[in-house]
């Protein structure tokens, strides 16, 4: 593998955070960068060190700035979730899709669309907030 598929591979996966919610895959994309630029300056390198490059620096980008560039961003395996105080809880949100009683809508929450629900309709458009989270599913109520 040269280092123009590790270089590929990581813009690939960093430009897929983008889609994919969780905030964990840019640091697999940054690990792949890493993989190319080393690939490049050492070019005999065996694709077995490669590997052991790309898993390194992967896991170790995750584990040193995914808490830190995370933010205020929700974190997907919050034990606290199915208790209602997740750290999500309280904030302001978009309606993206209608809400309504029994009736699974969508809402903006940092930039990504969640499933949502509510004992109250909530046009698309109008803010609401977020009074709980069940799993991946948010549970608010309008402003």
């Amino acid at each position: 593998m040269s280092y123009v598929f590790w270089l590929s591979l990581g813009l690939i996966l960093a430009v897929s955070e983008f889609v994919v919610p969780g905030f964990v895959i840019i640091f697999f994309g940054f690990g792949a960068i890493i993989t190319g630029i080393v690939k490049l300056f050492a070019g005999g390198m065996p694709d077995s060190i490669a590997l052991l490059v790309f898993a390194l620096s992967s896991l170790l980008s995750l584990v040193l700035f995914r808490k830190t560039w995370a933010g205020g961003r929700v974190v997907l395996n919050d034990d606290t979730a199915e208790s209602g105080s997740a750290d999500c809880v309280g904030r302001t949100v978009s309606v993206v899709e209608a809400i309504a009683p029994g009736k699974v809508g969508k809402v903006e929450l940092n930039g990504t669309n969640w499933d949502a629900e509510s004992e109250e309709s909530i046009t698309p458009g109008t803010r609401a907030v977020i009074t709980a989270r069940r799993g991946l599913t948010l549970i608010v109520k309008g402003l």
